[in-house]
């Protein structure tokens, strides 16, 4: 094996273990992304009503919301 492939094959290896910790925390940081706007759609379909007997008790149905009556 030549010194240029060893150098290469060096390089190319602290290179991956380098980026590995970033690849890692970026991949993180989309999924709780991703669950957070998962969890907010979630809430907004739980939160459609078309009457106000779909609400939970202290909420009216108002433009197909529920929203905190008075």
């Amino acid at each position: 094996m030549s010194i240029v492939k060893r150098v290469g094959y060096l390089f190319t290896f602290m290179m991956v273990g380098a980026l590995m910790p970033v690849s890692i925390l970026v991949a993180g940081g989309k999924a709780l992304r991703q669950r957070g706007e998962y969890l907010k759609l979630c809430l907004d379909r739980a939160m459609a009503c078309r009457v106000d007997t779909q609400c939970p008790p202290g909420f009216i149905c108002f433009n197909g919301r529920c929203v905190l009556g008075d």
